[in-house]
């Protein structure tokens, strides 16, 4: 069983070690076991970088908190109803909560939670490897504590859930699985694959907020298109909607411009526009009540769907660019990027597409509005619509220059216009 004191001080801050043996040093004072959990002892056994510190008390950690923030000088930042805290001790923050066990009264809800020793709360856990633990008593610091062989799972590189109705209980772990597979590069064992297959249908269950946020930490992921088909393949994503679903044409687009490096890379709300892209309106509908999208998220959603629409009239030989740039200027950028991605049947329009996030989002004209009043523009609306008029023409004229823009605004206050013609 391997020790994480060396693991710690490689991969940790001088700092944040000297704080964790503080922790476990105080908390041994007040006999209350204090041990390093979950996520953070898993990627330090796995040599990657440790964001978040979870620490676990078998006792009450609310009041163990509240005594390391006293003799380290922290300060309790937050307090959840499971009886977790956060406590911030200069530039680290420590999750510490108390050791619980979980109940769950029906599938998909919240838990119901009571204090319990640690070999219980490493059992309430997703999968083996995130069930692990190390010792921060003085004595024993560093020492694993590994009841469920996720020690030897991670040299498998492999994981598996810690019981039969796991996912049944709480149907998000199997985008968590997801997640951990294309990041970590490891893989479900053949039992914990066959019981995200068959429970897949219990994301039904799962809270719309719930499940917005754990969709949301998948989009966030460095390669999301790998999580997007692996959770198609294994119906995942029929399982949120039936409608849903991820192709082999987008899975490639998307891996070309990630190798090209390109600027047109997509973010997170970007793969929820590509996701709305094939859908009906009824399912699009749907698909926002089942993850109750915020506002952002529906403008992508929308604005993607309406530029699929909007194809066969990006695609007019005659649309100029300034036309083309009216579909796009109020939309998005999100949906807009989706759109570019997605529109690779379309050349026409992917050309306009391109040419809108590469360029013409970010055209001006060369005149600015302190210039338009020099030249004699009245203060008022006429300002915004001379600076609109000269964006359109130098959107169609790239080349045109600023004394070719002043002599047009002449002309125009000589014409006596009340708005450019």
């Amino acid at each position: 069983m391997p020790d994480l004191t060396a693991a710690l001080e490689q991969h940790l801050s001088r700092e944040r070690v000297a704080l964790l043996h503080a922790a476990g040093a105080m908390a041994a004072r007040s006999r209350v076991p204090l041990y390093l959990v979950g996520g953070c002892v898993r990627d330090l056994l796995l040599g990657r970088p440790v964001l978040d510190l979870d620490l676990v008390a078998e006792g009450d950690a609310s009041a163990l908190a509240d005594r390391l923030a006293a003799e380290l000088g922290g300060q309790v930042t937050a307090r959840s109803q499971f009886g977790t805290v956060k406590l911030r001790v200069g530039d680290t923050t420590l999750d510490l909560a108390t050791s619980r066990t979980e109940t769950y009264a029906q599938p998909g809800a919240l838990p119901a939670v009571k204090p319990g020793p640690l070999a219980a709360d490493l059992k309430r856990r997703d999968f083996t490897i995130n069930a692990m633990a190390a010792h921060l008593s003085p004595e024993r610091f560093g020492e694993l504590v590994d009841p469920f062989g996720g020690y030897d799972d991670l040299l498998a590189k492999t994981f598996r859930v810690l019981h039969r109705m796991s996912f049944i209980d709480d149907a998000t772990r199997i985008l968590r699985g997801v997640r951990y597979e294309t990041r970590l590069g490891f893989l479900m064992d053949v039992g914990t694959e066959a019981l995200a297959r068959r429970d897949a249908r219990y994301l039904e269950t799962i809270s719309p907020d719930r499940l917005r946020h754990e969709l949301d930490r998948l989009l966030h992921e460095p390669e999301p298109e790998r999580c997007l088909a692996r959770a198609r393949e294994m119906g995942v994503l029929a399982a949120i909607l039936p409608a849903l679903t991820w192709s082999a044409r987008l899975h490639r687009e998307v891996g070309g411009l990630r190798e090209a490096g390109g600027t047109a890379l997509p973010t997170p709300n970007a793969f929820l526009g590509l996701l709305a892209w094939p859908l009906a309106p009824d399912d699009a509908s749907a698909l926002a009540r089942r993850l109750n999208l915020a506002a952002k998220q529906l403008s992508v959603v929308d604005g993607a769907r309406g530029l699929a629409n909007l194809l066969p009239a990006l695609s007019a030989p005659a649309l100029r660019p300034s036309e083309a740039y009216a579909l796009f200027k109020d939309l998005d950028p999100d949906a807009v990027l989706a759109a570019l991605i997605a529109a690779v049947d379309v050349p026409v329009a992917r050309e306009r597409l391109d040419a809108f996030v590469q360029r013409w989002r970010d055209c001006r004209p060369n005149l600015t509005a302190r210039r338009l009043l020099a030249l004699g523009v009245p203060q008022g609306p006429l300002v915004g619509d001379f600076l609109d008029r000269l964006l359109a023409h130098r959107l169609d004229h790239p080349e045109v220059a600023a004394s070719d823009e002043e002599a047009m605004v002449r002309r125009w206050l000589t014409e006596g216009a009340e708005s450019p013609p």
